[in-house]
Protein backbone atom coordinates (compact mmCIF):
# COMPACT_ATOMS: atom_id res chain seq x y z
CA UNK A 1 0.00 0.00 0.00
CA UNK A 2 2.91 1.57 0.12
CA UNK A 3 2.56 4.00 -3.52
CA UNK A 4 -0.71 5.23 -2.25
CA UNK A 5 0.02 8.77 -1.29
CA UNK A 6 -2.47 9.35 1.01
CA UNK A 7 -2.39 5.96 2.89
CA UNK A 8 -3.37 7.06 6.10
CA UNK A 9 -6.34 9.57 4.90
CA UNK A 10 -7.74 6.09 4.12
CA UNK A 11 -8.16 4.67 7.61
CA UNK A 12 -11.92 4.85 8.10
CA UNK A 13 -13.98 1.84 9.42
CA UNK A 14 -17.50 3.36 7.76
CA UNK A 15 -18.51 5.24 4.75
CA UNK A 16 -18.69 8.70 5.34
CA UNK A 17 -19.75 10.20 1.72
CA UNK A 18 -22.67 7.67 1.83
CA UNK A 19 -23.56 5.58 -1.71
CA UNK A 20 -21.68 2.13 -3.13
CA UNK A 21 -18.06 2.52 -1.87
CA UNK A 22 -16.22 3.15 0.75
CA UNK A 23 -14.10 6.21 0.01
CA UNK A 24 -12.35 6.59 3.74
CA UNK A 25 -11.28 10.06 4.13
CA UNK A 26 -10.45 11.33 0.21
CA UNK A 27 -11.58 14.83 -0.60
CA UNK A 28 -15.13 15.21 -2.80
CA UNK A 29 -12.39 16.02 -5.78
CA UNK A 30 -10.71 12.66 -5.31
CA UNK A 31 -13.99 10.85 -5.13
CA UNK A 32 -15.43 12.37 -8.08
CA UNK A 33 -12.45 11.76 -10.20
CA UNK A 34 -12.86 8.16 -9.21
CA UNK A 35 -16.34 8.17 -9.97
CA UNK A 36 -15.72 9.80 -13.67
CA UNK A 37 -13.55 6.51 -13.79
CA UNK A 38 -15.96 4.09 -12.82
CA UNK A 39 -18.99 6.14 -14.76
CA UNK A 40 -16.69 5.68 -18.18
CA UNK A 41 -15.54 1.85 -17.08
CA UNK A 42 -19.43 1.78 -17.28
CA UNK A 43 -20.21 2.92 -20.88
CA UNK A 44 -16.72 1.26 -22.22
CA UNK A 45 -17.89 -2.44 -20.84
CA UNK A 46 -21.39 -1.88 -21.89
CA UNK A 47 -20.38 -0.99 -25.58
CA UNK A 48 -17.81 -3.83 -25.61
CA UNK A 49 -20.58 -6.14 -24.28
CA UNK A 50 -18.22 -7.02 -21.04
CA UNK A 51 -20.23 -7.74 -17.94
CA UNK A 52 -19.17 -5.07 -15.24
CA UNK A 53 -19.40 -6.84 -11.55
CA UNK A 54 -18.63 -4.36 -9.13
CA UNK A 55 -18.97 -6.32 -5.54
CA UNK A 56 -19.68 -5.10 -1.88
CA UNK A 57 -17.97 -8.21 -1.17
CA UNK A 58 -14.20 -8.42 0.26
CA UNK A 59 -13.82 -10.84 -2.79
CA UNK A 60 -15.41 -11.72 -6.04
CA UNK A 61 -15.14 -16.09 -7.21
CA UNK A 62 -13.09 -16.27 -10.44
CA UNK A 63 -15.08 -17.50 -13.24
CA UNK A 64 -12.91 -20.34 -13.56
CA UNK A 65 -12.53 -22.73 -10.32
CA UNK A 66 -13.98 -20.94 -7.70
CA UNK A 67 -11.27 -18.82 -6.58
CA UNK A 68 -11.79 -16.23 -4.60
CA UNK A 69 -9.73 -13.33 -5.64
CA UNK A 70 -9.76 -9.13 -5.55
CA UNK A 71 -10.78 -8.58 -9.01
CA UNK A 72 -9.85 -9.98 -12.65
CA UNK A 73 -10.70 -9.62 -16.28
CA UNK A 74 -11.84 -13.20 -18.16
CA UNK A 75 -11.77 -12.74 -21.58
CA UNK A 76 -13.35 -16.22 -22.05
CA UNK A 77 -16.54 -15.04 -20.42
CA UNK A 78 -16.40 -11.23 -21.30
CA UNK A 79 -16.40 -10.34 -17.53
CA UNK A 80 -14.37 -7.59 -15.45
CA UNK A 81 -15.04 -7.85 -11.86
CA UNK A 82 -13.66 -5.99 -8.64
CA UNK A 83 -14.46 -6.56 -4.78
CA UNK A 84 -15.43 -3.11 -3.92
CA UNK A 85 -16.25 -4.51 -0.06
CA UNK A 86 -12.77 -3.01 0.90
CA UNK A 87 -11.31 0.07 1.53
CA UNK A 88 -10.88 2.37 -1.73
CA UNK A 89 -6.94 2.10 -0.65
CA UNK A 90 -7.21 -1.76 -1.80
CA UNK A 91 -9.60 -2.22 -4.62
CA UNK A 92 -8.92 1.52 -6.99
CA UNK A 93 -5.19 -0.07 -8.22
CA UNK A 94 -7.24 -3.68 -8.95
CA UNK A 95 -9.68 -2.14 -10.49
CA UNK A 96 -7.84 -0.18 -12.54
CA UNK A 97 -5.53 -2.79 -13.34
CA UNK A 98 -7.95 -4.92 -14.10
CA UNK A 99 -9.54 -2.94 -16.59
CA UNK A 100 -6.49 -2.30 -18.59
CA UNK A 101 -6.40 -6.09 -19.30
CA UNK A 102 -10.08 -5.55 -20.82
CA UNK A 103 -8.67 -2.83 -22.78
CA UNK A 104 -5.63 -5.04 -23.90
CA UNK A 105 -8.24 -7.99 -25.19
CA UNK A 106 -10.91 -5.45 -26.26
CA UNK A 107 -8.03 -4.12 -28.92
CA UNK A 108 -6.63 -7.77 -29.60
CA UNK A 109 -3.16 -6.83 -28.62
CA UNK A 110 -0.34 -8.85 -29.13
CA UNK A 111 0.87 -8.79 -25.60
CA UNK A 112 -3.15 -10.11 -24.64
CA UNK A 113 -3.31 -12.64 -27.30
CA UNK A 114 -0.03 -14.82 -26.98
CA UNK A 115 -0.30 -14.54 -23.36
CA UNK A 116 -3.80 -16.83 -23.51
CA UNK A 117 -1.80 -19.48 -25.53
CA UNK A 118 0.90 -19.65 -23.19
CA UNK A 119 -0.84 -19.60 -19.76
CA UNK A 120 -2.80 -23.04 -21.46
CA UNK A 121 0.59 -25.05 -21.08
CA UNK A 122 1.51 -22.81 -17.48
CA UNK A 123 -1.81 -24.20 -16.35
CA UNK A 124 -1.34 -27.52 -17.24
CA UNK A 125 2.37 -27.78 -15.67
CA UNK A 126 0.61 -25.79 -12.45
CA UNK A 127 -2.10 -29.06 -12.29
CA UNK A 128 0.66 -31.37 -12.12
CA UNK A 129 0.95 -32.66 -16.05
CA UNK A 130 3.65 -34.04 -16.38
CA UNK A 131 3.86 -34.27 -19.93
CA UNK A 132 4.26 -30.96 -20.34
CA UNK A 133 7.44 -29.40 -22.51
CA UNK A 134 9.16 -27.53 -19.90
CA UNK A 135 10.56 -24.76 -22.78
CA UNK A 136 6.52 -23.75 -23.33
CA UNK A 137 6.42 -23.43 -19.80
CA UNK A 138 9.44 -20.95 -19.93
CA UNK A 139 7.99 -19.29 -22.80
CA UNK A 140 4.48 -19.00 -21.27
CA UNK A 141 6.04 -17.10 -18.31
CA UNK A 142 7.90 -14.88 -20.57
CA UNK A 143 4.43 -14.16 -22.57
CA UNK A 144 2.47 -13.70 -19.04
CA UNK A 145 5.20 -11.13 -18.08
CA UNK A 146 5.29 -9.21 -21.67
CA UNK A 147 1.06 -9.16 -20.85
CA UNK A 148 1.40 -8.06 -17.45
CA UNK A 149 4.36 -5.00 -18.21
CA UNK A 150 1.82 -3.85 -20.88
CA UNK A 151 -1.05 -3.90 -18.59
CA UNK A 152 0.94 -1.70 -15.64
CA UNK A 153 2.08 0.52 -18.42
CA UNK A 154 -1.37 1.19 -19.41
CA UNK A 155 -2.78 1.46 -15.93
CA UNK A 156 -0.06 4.23 -15.32
CA UNK A 157 -1.24 5.84 -18.22
CA UNK A 158 -4.99 5.38 -17.16
CA UNK A 159 -3.68 6.62 -13.51
CA UNK A 160 -2.82 9.55 -15.31
CA UNK A 161 -5.83 10.27 -17.72
CA UNK A 162 -8.23 10.67 -14.88
CA UNK A 163 -5.95 12.25 -12.50
CA UNK A 164 -5.73 10.06 -9.85
CA UNK A 165 -2.08 10.79 -9.60
CA UNK A 166 -2.93 12.97 -6.71
CA UNK A 167 -4.15 9.51 -4.81
CA UNK A 168 -1.74 6.62 -6.31
CA UNK A 169 2.06 7.97 -6.40
CA UNK A 170 3.43 6.53 -9.82
CA UNK A 171 6.67 6.44 -8.76
CA UNK A 172 5.81 3.79 -5.68
CA UNK A 173 3.42 1.93 -7.75
CA UNK A 174 6.39 1.18 -10.44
Amino acid sequence: MKYLKLFEDFQEADNPHGGEFNYGKLSQDDIDKIKIFIEDLKVYTKKHNVKLILSPNSGVQFSEGGILCNGYFDGDVATLACALGKDVSQWLIILLHESCHMDQWVENVPAWTENVTGMENIDKWLAGDDNVDMSLVDKGLRLSMNCEIDCEMRTVEKIKKYGLDEIINIDEYI
